[in-house]
């Protein structure tokens, strides 16, 4: 009876599982292709909310800055596994220009903020496909040049949709090992 039981739980986790995947990759194929841009009063009260979340990690690239603000302005987070990255819908760059960040279960449209060629680049990113678990990010990019190539520190700032009062920061030990690695495979772009 106890194997009997069992069997069911497992099969309806799987399914239960199966059916969330499925419907989250749907939900991340409407907002991957529905990229547009905010106006600067809508992307206004984004940067003043507080973020419950942040991360900070640094990577060293044996490149020149530019070719590692190549590898971040498109294309970037590809090399994780079921993930496409980042793309922009048009030849648009630069302040203002949307941008889409798109996995298996999850999509993002960013806007870009900030874009110094070779030295720095800001993103916001909304309209997520999981919007009770992440409401917007942030994040910036600086490169510094050295004499062996090229230093850059991510940092990443989050609020999640619901319990957004709840500080996050607890988490970040946690994620930094993941966001260190998904910044250290930006050489495979290089």
């Amino acid at each position: 009876m106890f194997a009997v039981v069992l069997l069911a739980l497992a099969s309806l986790a799987l399914f239960t599982g199966s059916t969330a995947a499925s419907m989250l990759h749907r939900r991340a194929g409407i907002v991957r292709d529905t990229v547009l841009p905010l106006c600067r009063d809508d992307i206004k009260p984004l940067l003043r909310q507080t973020h419950s979340f942040r991360v900070t990690t640094r990577h060293h690239f044996a490149a020149e800055p530019s070719r590692v603000y190549a590898a971040l302005e498109q294309g970037a987070f590809s090399w994780l596994p079921l993930t496409a990255g980042i793309s922009y819908p048009t030849p648009a760059r630069g302040v203002g220009a949307a941008r889409s960040f798109s996995t298996y279960l999850f999509a993002a449209t960013e806007q870009v903020l900030s874009d110094n060629p070779s030295e720095h680049l800001s993103t916001i990113g909304f309209r997520t496909s999981i919007p009770l678990l992440v409401h917007s990010y942030r994040q910036d990019y600086q490169l510094v040049p050295d004499a062996t190539g090229t230093t850059v520190t991510w940092t990443l700032r989050g609020r999640p949709g619901i319990l957004a009062f709840v500080p996050l920061r607890w988490t970040a030990p946690l994620v930094r090992p993941f966001t260190r690695l998904a910044l250290a495979r930006l050489s495979s772009r290089l």
